[in-house]
């Protein structure tokens, strides 16, 4: 389903939640087309990216019954400021270490809603993410480092995105691939 954004005055059929928020609101009118919500519906798993994830749209997606697992943007309200982290080096031995290593985890519960977690892994950047219903067990992920595949342990959650949202960047690469080759060629008569 296409979403196009025309201002904020355009007139839709579904009701535009309290928060007039582009990325949850489009989120939350999709949701509705494809899965009207249902007391009875069983759960369900709903991944975004950075520009879509939020506390408040976790919190209301758990009133629909539905679970959220995203990348978010640190300075985003309400997101725990304890696990943000900034990738710096140091220098061990003459050679540039990372701080904090490769593999790292820092986990936040929320206190009132234990369901809520942010996490922050550490990849070759530091990975934020929020999660309402993702498991915080320690699972692992390959890697290459220095040449070799390595397992670097990493939250279930983030598996999880790995899993779903994997195929999401895959079909955008492939797109802009082709759309970029379709571009460069040029064809006389």
């Amino acid at each position: 389903r296409i979403e196009v954004y025309c201002g904020a005055k355009t007139h839709l059929r579904t009701p535009v939640p309290k928060d007039n928020n582009a990325g949850e609101a489009a989120v939350l009118r999709n949701m509705n087309a494809l899965l009207p919500p249902a007391t009875n519906s069983p759960w369900r798993l709903v991944v975004t990216d950075r520009f879509y994830t939020s506390v408040k749209l976790a919190l209301e997606m758990l009133h629909r019954r539905m679970y959220l697992t995203g990348t978010i943007q640190t300075d985003r309200s309400g997101y725990a400021k304890g696990v943000v982290t900034s990738k710096k080096y140091r220098t061990v031995n003459k050679r540039k270490a990372m701080v904090p290593l490769q593999g790292t985890i820092k986990l936040a519960e929320n206190k009132s809603i234990p369901q809520l977690t942010a996490a922050m892994w550490m990849d070759r950047n530091p990975v934020h993410m929020l999660s309402s219903g993702g498991s915080r067990q320690e699972g692992t992920v390959k890697r290459q480092i220095n040449g070799e595949v390595q397992s670097l342990s990493a939250p279930e959650l983030v598996c999880d995105y790995h899993r779903w949202m994997g195929g999401v960047d895959i079909h955008d690469q492939l797109r802009m691939q082709r759309y970029s080759v379709q571009l460069a060629y040029k064809s006389r008569k």
